[in-house]
């Protein structure tokens, strides 16, 4: 098995290594489809980061420092708004 895995790994690189000129380019179009997939990965990383921070590190920054957490209002009395 490692022969030939040896022997593939040494047939890719030699293709590799070989290859004629493309004489290709890149359009405007498939420039800007690429920034823009660049800045889609960028904004989802930050939202994700944003996520994971707000739901799974901050409760354990909390616990840390003995913040105590907002408590909601539990009341039984109706809004001052509400009309009878």
């Amino acid at each position: 098995m490692t022969l030939f895995r040896t022997l593939s790994c040494a047939l890719a690189l030699a293709l590799l290594a070989y290859q004629q000129p493309a004489h290709a380019y890149i359009d405007p179009a498939t420039g800007s489809l690429i920034l823009q997939g660049l800045v889609a990965f960028f904004v989802g990383a930050a939202f994700t980061l944003k996520t994971f921070f707000r739901e799974k590190i901050k409760p354990v920054i909390d616990w840390i420092l003995r913040r105590p957490r907002p408590a909601t209002p539990a009341t039984d009395e109706p809004p001052a708004d509400a009309k009878n």
